[in-house]
């Protein structure tokens, strides 16, 4: 379950990111992802914190002016990618926050 969680993981990330680079550049939500996805790469020891930075993005993006705005369909993804992203991240918090090379506990 976890080895599973973790490509979705990578999934949601990538395509959170190609979406991100697909957005104008003075575009208010692509400056607000980029923050986001800062705050989760310097927090990701620690994945309940990361998490917490893609829940409170996906709430900033919900609060943005329509007219400031991509397409609602291109916030709607942002905000799912961003609110899955933190499920897993929750979800499988004591997974991710191992230090690569360090055993499962069933082994």
């Amino acid at each position: 379950a976890d080895a599973l969680a973790s490509t979705h993981l990578g999934r949601e990330l990538l395509r959170l990111r190609e979406g991100w680079r697909r957005m104008p550049a003075d575009a208010r939500p692509r400056r607000l992802l980029a923050v986001a996805l800062r705050h989760m790469r310097r927090r990701a020891g620690d994945p309940r914190l990361a998490a917490r930075h893609a829940r409170r993005a996906a709430q900033s993006l919900s609060r943005l002016p329509t007219a400031d705005c991509l397409p609602s369909a291109d916030i709607g993804r942002s905000r799912a990618m961003l609110l899955d992203i933190a499920a897993l991240l929750d979800a499988h918090a004591d997974y991710f926050s191992r230090r690569p090379g360090s055993p499962p506990h069933a082994q």
